[in-house]
Parts: structure tokens; C-alpha cells; sequence
């Protein structure tokens, strides 16, 4: 990005922009979300100021979470991949996320969190995709499918995530840190550890595969809750809702990032929602009967017509695809 002197940036001289970017005033944010939004093409010179702001000796503060929630709104849709990553198997593009992208900038300026990152990385997943993301700290974490992951590169610890996620966090044994994961509902408080976390369709599921884990839960009546190897909790914001601490085994909340995913007892109808969320397609199940049928076992999932192959081939179904999905039949 090629940007013009300092003294040609109008935004440096304006007042409200610089009292925005010190205080994250809450009602110039949405003042300058919508100036922005209608005129992109000023998002040039808007980021620059914005950068040169935050680099000077401000004072910054933790996001209260109190602004957790106005954080997610400004960082729905966002696109932008800066981090160095290991892509898992060849992506499957969409046209819609080439749109997207040239807009998304607009979207990851808004926040109280955002503005204290001075090199905010945000590492996406496209339908039928996989990436690992090592952090700086050396935390491995990899991204399944139609997913993101937000952190500042300087505060590799606290990160953001909206999909499905398998965390391997470095234990900072000299200085006792902690890994923070946040999403929607809730925030895991880790010091080193293996876990997975989905975040999809309206809650988080955390899985605890090894060492110890604090799920925090600022809506529920239950505040805290410490998870330990083998532990499944799962938690809905929206509708306040804590499932009991179940017992679960690792490879049927971990398979996806081998390539497959394991069920067992599951309702075909599950099965065909974590499909669509991975490739972005819809089904529509024609016999209604079949929305009661159980499923076990492993389905591929590296390719999609393998797995709706082996669902025809084991279990005696028919997928037909139609212009707007597929058609499951007997």
C-alpha cells in the first residue's frame, strides 16, 4: 500500500478522527463506520492516520467485556489472510469471498481491541479448506474449514475465533501466561494444553484433550467452569444455555483435522449440517423419514463426492444433486 506523506493526511488533522482512535468513543466508532463505508475510497489514507495514531505513546487498556459483543459485529465477513500459514489440502474457492475481500478492510478498524492491535492478523478458512497457523509464541492451531482467527501479531496469546478451531498451546513455564480463546458465547483460559473448540450455528463447544482448561461464562450463572482431559461443554449465548460437563473421546471432536470425521449414533441430519458448513452446500432431506436415521462410523471429508459416495454406499441413500443443493432421497 502506497500511502502519501503525513502532511497530505487529512485525518491526522481532524479532531473527532484522533479523539476516536484515543478514546474509542462509542458513538464516533459508529460515525466513522458509516463515513467510511461511504467513501472507500478514503480507507487508504483512513488506515495509514489510524496506524500513525496508534503508534504513538497512547495509553491503552484490556477490552472490557462489556465490548466483546460490538467487537464481533465490526469483525463479521473479514477476509484479510496476512499470516504465513500451511495450507492442509488444496482450497476450494467461492466467488462470493473475492467480493468480500475488497471490502473487509472497512470492517477491522472498528472495535475497542482492534484499535490497541498494531498488527491485527486475521488468518480465514474457505469452504473445503484447511490451514495450520503457528503463532509467534509457537502455538499450533489448525483451522477447519469456513473459519477465522483473529489475534494481534504482538499479543499472540488472546485470539478470536469464529468456526472450528484445534489449539496446541505452548506452556510459558517461566512466566505462567495464559492462552485466551475467545468467541461469541464464551473465553477458554488455558497455560498449555491440546483442545478443540466449534464455534458454529448459534454456540461454542469446547473439547478438552489434554491438560486443564477455565471455561469463562460471563452471562450464566455460573461464572467459571474447570474442564480436564476427556471433559465436552457446550454453551449458547444467545439463548443462555450451559449443557452439563458430558465425557466424550478425542477422536470423534478431533478426526476432522485428519481428514475425517466420526460419529456415533448420530442423526443423518447432523451429519449433513457439518458437511454443509464445511463446503458451503445445502441438502434438503426429501424422505422425512430419514431425518430420524442414526449414523456411525468415519466419512471422509478431504473431498465432498467421497463423502456423499460412502453415505450412498453404506447407508443405502440416494443425493441427487439439483441446482441449489442436493436432494436426499431412499
Amino acid at each position: 500500500m502506497n500511502y502519501k506523506s503525513d502532511r497530505d493526511n487529512e485525518f491526522l488533522s481532524n479532531d473527532l478522527f484522533i479523539r476516536w482512535v484515543k478514546t474509542a468513543d462509542a458513538e464516533l466508532e459508529d460515525y466513522w463506520k458509516e463515513w467510511i463505508n461511504a467513501h472507500p475510497e478514503k480507507v487508504d489514507d483512513f488506515l495509514e492516520a489510524r496506524s500513525i495514531l496508534l503508534n504513538l505513546d497512547f495509553k491503552s487498556e484490556e477490552l472490557p467485556a462489556s465490548d466483546k459483543t460490538s467487537l464481533w459485529q465490526r469483525i463479521e465477513e473479514n477476509t484479510v489472510d496476512k499470516t504465513p500459514v500451511k495450507a492442509l489440502r488444496n482450497k476450494i474457492t467461492s466467488a462470493h469471498f473475492a467480493a468480500a475481500a475488497a471490502i473487509s478492510i472497512l470492517l477491522i478498524i472498528f472495535g475497542r481491541w482492534m484499535l490497541q492491535a498494531k498488527d491485527l492478523q486475521v488468518v480465514t478458512t474457505d469452504f473445503g479448506e484447511r490451514k495450520e497457523v503457528v503463532l509467534k509464541d509457537g502455538t499450533s492451531v489448525i483451522l477447519n474449514a469456513n473459519s477465522q482467527l483473529s489475534y494481534d501479531l504482538d499479543k499472540p496469546r488472546v485470539v478470536f475465533l469464529k468456526g472450528e478451531a484445534y489449539f496446541e498451546v505452548t506452556k510459558k513455564v517461566r512466566t505462567g501466561a495464559s492462552f485466551i480463546v475467545h468467541t461469541q458465547d464464551l473465553s477458554i483460559r488455558v497455560l498449555g494444553t491440546v483442545f478443540n473448540v466449534n464455534n458454529r450455528n448459534g454456540m461454542t463447544e469446547v473439547f478438552l484433550e489434554e491438560g486443564k482448561i477455565n471455561l469463562e461464562i460471563e452471562d450464566s450463572d455460573i461464572n467459571t467452569i474447570e474442564m480436564t482431559p476427556g471433559d465436552l461443554v457446550t454453551y449458547s449465548k444467545s439463548t443462555n444455555k450451559l449443557s452439563d460437563v458430558n465425557k466424550a473421546i478425542a477422536i470423534e471432536n478431533t478426526s476432522w483435522k485428519d481428514g475425517t470425521l466420526v460419529f456415533k449414533e448420530a442423526l443423518l441430519k447432523t451429519v449433513l449440517d457439518d458437511l454443509s458448513e464445511i463446503y458451503g452446500v445445502s441438502f434438503q432431506i426429501e424422505d422425512k423419514t430419514l431425518e430420524q436415521k442414526r449414523i456411525s462410523g468415519g466419512l471422509p471429508i478431504k473431498n465432498l463426492d467421497i463423502a456423499l459416495e460412502t453415505l450412498r454406499g453404506i447407508y443405502g441413500i440416494e443425493i441427487k444433486k439439483q441446482e441449489k443443493g442436493y436432494v436426499i432421497s431412499r
